[in-house]
């Protein structure tokens, strides 16, 4: 069976960003075809063309997925998402990166 997701960002209807960028997030991860517009790639990437994550499978291990953004010769986007076995110890630094890269979003948001 194979899922798509179509995110239609609508900031207007979410209480919160933070809300629309986690249900975004899950649909991201959850879907084999992915529907986006050039806006919603800046919007949830921050302008960045690869976008990473981190999730632990009970039987694997600590798996770090890459999500690339590209763009196709009919100015279509696609995504390539690849999934990578890591160690405990490049997890926990993945971890602390984006703690760390949070912090940093929250104080700038403070700031303007």
């Amino acid at each position: 069976c194979l899922r798509s997701f179509d995110p239609n960002l609508r900031l207007p209807l979410w209480h919160h960003e933070e809300d629309a960028k986690a249900a975004f997030d899950y649909g991201l991860h959850h879907c084999d075809i992915l529907k986006i517009s050039d806006n919603e790639i800046r919007w949830f990437t921050g302008n960045s063309k690869n976008y990473y994550c981190l999730a632990c499978c009970e039987e694997h291990g600590w798996l770090k997925g890459q999500i690339r953004i590209k763009k196709a010769e009919d100015n279509q986007f696609f995504c390539v998402k690849t999934l990578k076995l890591v160690s405990e110890e490049d997890a926990a630094s993945i971890i602390k990166k984006k703690e760390a890269l949070k912090e940093k979003q929250k104080r700038c948001r403070a700031d303007d």
